[in-house]
């Protein structure tokens, strides 16, 4: 893999606020128990009717409660300057301004206090089907409906829209970094401050799915992608990301349109042995399985990985991972995208250590990428998304586990 490294200084600017599906017939069901009666109860309410794209959560305004931040596509994918960054004040979900009437687009999102100053930012990504972009909103401080002023970390590259997006502290010099996957590029910005970055830039397989996790247990965050991850070397600014394979599947099934590996990625301890396992969902392709992987040796190949699958789930772009009924184990979160022909919201609820999982339906409705987190402070896990990338509304799910 080919790498390239710059230092871009950024201007600060005044803002407004491995089995293949052949002809992609449905995998046989594998034998999850089935729907039955599980102690789970959903409240369904509508966070703004007119809302759409892709969320993250977050306490924007420093009160001690769980917000919503929207990123809004401008139409024309992005071509026209009407698209939007906006948050959602909870209770009452108030909304406030952080950008508008800009070229908003591609995917990813993330509140994290970037500048060190002890309020949550937003990082998120701009541009267009040729302009991979990555911006950062910096939180004016509570109430946060000041001006957010707006800086740029990097254009990854002309050929791509951003598709994944994270924060850490991938170097471990106490500044959060941010790593962005494109079609074509695994990227990594290294903050020197918050206006200027270093750019590591490594040739990638296509084409999304991404998450940040410390899969090896050696104290650095990986890269998981479809079907394979990248270990975290001992300098992550130089050294070489050594690539280890889960499974091929995730990365050869190729049937010749745009919809070929894509996956939504999630990291959890399925199996309860406190080691890390990953699931993978395929995003754009009816008739696969919801997937989850366990090893003890993660860097010794494809052999060294248990598949487990636990049910089909068509255009999953929604999985996340959270002890969703509080038995102190991590249970799945899926969705479809409205492409499905029967979309629905789902959890997999995990039970026997990963070896038995009941399927749930939260709602026969789309997703898009949906958050989970704790909304209403009650200590159990809630779900939020929109429609999908480009239909409202954003909705919520409060989980009743916890009157």
């Amino acid at each position: 893999m080919k790498t390239r490294s710059a230092v871009h200084p950024i201007v600060a600017l005044s803002a407004a606020a491995g089995l293949t599906v052949a002809n992609c017939t449905r995998a046989p069901e594998p034998t999850p128990s089935p729907e039955e009666t599980a102690p789970l109860s959903f409240d369904y309410s509508v966070v703004d009717p007119d809302g759409d794209g892709r969320l993250a959560i977050g306490d924007i305004d420093g009160d001690g409660h769980n917000d919503l931040v929207l990123h809004t596509w401008s139409t024309d994918r992005g071509k026209d300057s009407d698209g939007s960054v906006t948050w959602y004040r909870y209770p009452d979900w108030t909304r406030s301004i952080i950008k508008d009437g800009d070229h908003i687009f591609g995917d990813g999102i993330v509140t994290v206090d970037l500048d060190g100053d002890g309020d949550l930012d937003v990082v998120t990504a701009k541009g267009n089907d040729n302009s991979a972009q990555v911006w950062w909103f910096e939180n004016p401080g509570a109430p946060a409906t000041g001006v957010w002023r707006e800086s740029k970390v990097a254009e990854v590259e002309t050929e791509s829209e951003v598709k994944d997006l994270y924060v850490a502290d991938i170097d471990h010099d106490q500044r959060p970094d941010v790593a962005v996957r494109t079609k074509h590029y695994f990227a990594l910005y290294f903050q020197e401050e918050p206006q200027t970055w270093t750019e590591r830039k490594i040739e990638n397989r296509e084409r999304e799915g991404m998450t940040l996790a410390d899969l090896d247990e050696d104290g650095d965050y990986d890269a998981i992608m479809n079907g394979y991850w990248l270990e975290c070397p001992t300098d992550p600014r130089k050294d070489e990301w050594m690539t280890h394979v889960i499974d091929e599947q995730w990365f050869t099934d190729v049937t010749g349109g745009w919809q070929d590996h894509s996956v939504r990625i999630a990291i959890g301890d399925f199996d309860v042995d406190t080691l890390p396992d990953v699931a993978f969902s395929h995003s754009e392709k009816p008739g696969f399985n919801v997937t989850w992987y366990s090893s003890d040796d993660p860097k010794a190949g494809p052999e060294s990985w248990r598949k487990h699958e636990i049910g089909v789930v068509d255009y999953c772009h929604t999985l996340r991972a959270a002890d969703m009924d509080g038995d102190g184990d991590d249970d799945i979160v899926a969705g479809a995208l409205k492409r499905a022909e029967t979309p629905e919201i789902v959890v997999f609820l995990n039970s026997v250590e990963g070896e038995k999982w009941t399927r749930f339906r939260v709602a026969a409705k789309s997703a898009y990428k949906a958050r989970v987190g704790d909304i209403d402070d009650d200590r159990d896990m809630d779900i939020v998304t929109s429609a999908s990338w480009e239909d409202p509304p954003v909705m919520l799910w409060r989980n009743r586990l916890i009157p």
